[in-house]
Formats: structure tokens, C-alpha cells, sequence
């Protein structure tokens, strides 16, 4: 991982290559093949792709968002390969890429928002679910520039997102909540939608004080001034008995009686 995230592409290959053939079964859970495949995308190596892709379903291995929708890329790819003037077939590829989208869409629906960018893309997080939000969004993040970059595969996904979107995706918000609850724990909370400003109107008349309020309000408005002039006072009392000023009242018995205000 930190050879990939740091560009050194052939040496991460020739680790996942290698972490894949002789790592044990208990260890696909670390994502050994769908990283391997990150790899070869950004080395452009498509026939190396397609490799992995073939071994992935003949070993058995559990089917992902980034094995399905990376093997309906190559089929788009396939199909804006052998478009132009003349050329024959490119229906049925690009039937195949439709195809390949509609098994991937079924297995996870939420990847094509992220993709036609219907959605906004976040950092993804640590640990994803199956089939769910979080998986969508990490592929997303990693996988976009690829699918931008192939000519056409972008249009096949509006397409087979809006054949989704009015068949199927009624009968898959019908499933249990329990996956969309662990990815709300797993995805960053969304920030709420901006409230909306009151227009004015006729309201409720302010609420008339009682009496008991005007008179704590009456009391804290002059609760500062009269600390203020007490305080003053005292000042200037210490002042005179400094400069030893006869004075009609001693300093101990004034303070005495500001004290009793």
C-alpha cells in the first residue's frame, strides 16, 4: 500500500502479485486482489487486469464492487475501442457493457451516483460494507479518473443507471435497514440542508413582564451604578486619609457604612 501511495507502481504489483498466490485464504479479506487491481489500472495494463479479473471468479473469490465494475469498464473500453466509421459490432459490445453495468449495479447500486458525480465525494473510510454505501464511495474515490478517462464508458453507466433506477431500485430500497445502519456509522455525517428564512409575517405578541420581572430588571439596572459610585467613594476616601485631610467621618466607619448599604 505505501509502495502504491507513493508511485513506486511495479514494486506494489510485485508485492500484491505475490501476497496473493501464496496467501492463505484468511487473508482475502485484506483485499489482497481488488488492491492488485488499483495497481495495474494505473499502470494502464488492461490484459493484466482482465488476468486478475478471470482468476478472481475462477478461484472463487467473493464478488466486490471493484471486481464487477472494473470488469464492466473494460467493457466499455471495449466498445469506444472498436467504435468509428465502418466498424462492425459495436452494438453487441456495447451490449455486453450494459450487460457487465447491470450485474455490477445489482450488486452494488450505490457506486453510479458517485460516478456521474450525483453524489459528493468524501475521503472514504477506514473499513467498508459489502454491498453498501461505504464500498461505493471508496471505489468511487480510487476508480473515477479511470472511468473518465475511458471514452463512452461514463454514457454506458447514465444508461444503465437509468434502466436501474426505473426497474429495480424501488424493490432494493425494500431490503433491510441493518446494512444502512453500519454504513452510517462507518460514513463522515452529512451537514444538514440550510433552514430556510421565515418570511415575515403576523406573530405572537411579545410576552408582557410581570411585575416580578420589572423589578429584577429594575434592581440589575441599578446594581451598577451604585457599585460604581461606592466604589468610588472608598477611593477616594483612602485618597484624603493618605494626605492626612481632616475629615468629618474616620475611613473604618465609612467603609462600616457602605458596608451596611
Amino acid at each position: 500500500m505505501c509502495a502504491r501511495r507513493l508511485g513506486r507502481l511495479r514494486d506494489a504489483v510485485r508485492l500484491f502479485r505475490e501476497l496473493a498466490r501464496d496467501a492463505p485464504p484468511a487473508l482475502h479479506a485484506l483485499s489482497l486482489h481488488e488492491n492488485l487491481i488499483e495497481a495495474l489500472l494505473e499502470q494502464r495494463a488492461y490484459a493484466d487486469v482482465q488476468a486478475v479479473i478471470a482468476r478472481c471468479e475462477d478461484i472463487g473469490l467473493g464478488a466486490s464492487a471493484a471486481v464487477l465494475y472494473t470488469s464492466a469498464l473494460l467493457r466499455a473500453r471495449a466498445a469506444a475501442q472498436q467504435a468509428g466509421p465502418g466498424a462492425t459490432g459495436v452494438r453487441a459490445l456495447d451490449a455486453a457493457a450494459l450487460d457487465a453495468l447491470r450485474r455490477a449495479i445489482e450488486f452494488n447500486p450505490h457506486v453510479p451516483p458517485y460516478l456521474l458525480e450525483l453524489r459528493a465525494l468524501a475521503l472514504p473510510p477506514e473499513h467498508v460494507v459489502r454491498r453498501g454505501d461505504s464500498e461505493a464511495l471508496a471505489y468511487a474515490f480510487w476508480h473515477l479518473r479511470h472511468w473518465r478517462a475511458a471514452d463512452g464508458a461514463l454514457r454506458l453507466a447514465a444508461e444503465a443507471w437509468a434502466a436501474w433506477e426505473r426497474g429495480a431500485w424501488a424493490a432494493w430500497r425494500a431490503q433491510p435497514q441493518c446494512q444502512r445502519c453500519a454504513d452510517r456509522e462507518l460514513l463522515p455525517p452529512r451537514a444538514p440542508p440550510p433552514k430556510q428564512a421565515t418570511p415575515p409575517g403576523p406573530g405572537p405578541a411579545p410576552a408582557t413582564p410581570t411585575h416580578g420581572g420589572q423589578e429584577q430588571s429594575a434592581r440589575a439596572s441599578l446594581a451598577v451604578p451604585a457599585a460604581l459610585a461606592c466604589t468610588a467613594l472608598v477611593l477616594l476616601t483612602l485618597l484624603l486619609h493618605r494626605l492626612t485631610l481632616p475629615l468629618p467621618l474616620q475611613p473604618h466607619a465609612l467603609l462600616r457604612l457602605l458596608a451596611d448599604i
